[in-house]
């Protein structure tokens, strides 16, 4: 009888990590290595993201955030809003939103412009019609971030694919918004919570989901420039689009950081209370 043999490819590109899981990886592992404490480099990395100003912080003993509250709020709401609809599908459903979405999600961002607005007369010694509080700035932000969610998830299904389904819209349930509250609400509680053991892990998350809503805009962007709109049946074929999305992403974080922080220093506004 003769002998069958088998050869295995002992590295199949199966067994390795692909380059788009391995990319945002490597990146967190080099921005950790950097010599300098993680509440110096996070706060240089989104500041310009957010004015961080100290009395909107939450802190943990003596660090700071790198987020101020509200802005905390808004990416821990659109990561776990964003992961919640990717899990059910709604990347790849385009019907637009019905009237009754359209208003829950004004409801959701007014919330926080309504929020924001009184802070503002209160920093201006104005007549405010409340005292302004971080629980709110984050809670309110937190609406705004499911916000995001939809309209960035929308955004992907009108721009990527060759097959969608028009019968579904992206808040298809309302059970989605549930979830994302239930999920976020820990996360929130977290933020907040000042443990100093904590810390790391929140400023990681806040710097991931930060990436995650900055990739996910650089996607939509280099798909539209590139005039590649409805060219994708699967998600393996965006990950050459997807790496480029990230390295965009990452320059527009350290952009803006860096001009925010010039005009600062130009303009002797730097040092916000």
């Amino acid at each position: 009888m003769a002998e069958i043999t088998v050869q295995r490819r002992l590295l199949s590109s199966k067994v390795w990590p692909r380059p788009v899981v391995l990319t945002p990886i490597l990146g967190m592992l080099a921005f950790l290595a950097l010599p300098w404490p993680l509440e110096h480099k996070a706060h240089v990395i989104l500041h310009g993201l957010c004015a961080q100003r100290p009395s909107h912080t939450y802190y943990f003993g003596d660090r700071p955030l790198p987020f101020d509250a509200r802005m905390t709020g808004i990416y821990i709401g659109y990561l776990v809003t964003m992961i919640v609809l990717l899990a059910n599908g709604a990347h790849r459903w385009c019907r637009p939103p019905s009237s009754t979405r359209v208003a829950a999600l004004m409801t959701l961002g007014g919330a926080m412009a309504a929020d924001g607005f009184n802070s503002l007369l209160r920093d201006l010694t104005l007549p405010h019609p409340y005292q302004p509080h971080n629980w709110l700035r984050i809670v309110t932000g937190a609406g705004a971030g499911i916000v995001l969610a939809v309209a960035l998830c929308f955004l992907l299904s009108v721009t990527l694919w060759r097959t969608v389904d028009a019968q579904r819209q992206t808040l298809e349930s309302w059970t989605t918004l549930v979830m994302a509250a239930v999920v976020a609400t820990p996360l929130l509680l977290i933020s907040t919570s000042g443990i100093g053991s904590l810390y790391a892990p929140t400023v990681l998350v806040l710097i991931f989901a930060a990436l995650v809503a900055l990739t996910t805009l650089s996607l939509v962007v280099i798909v539209i420039v590139r005039k590649m709109e409805f060219r994708f049946s699967s998600a393996k074929q965006i990950e050459a689009v997807v790496i480029p999305a990230v390295v965009l992403a990452v320059g527009i974080m350290l952009g803006l950081s860096i001009g925010r922080t010039f005009l600062e220093r130009w303009l002797g506004t730097s040092t916000l209370t």
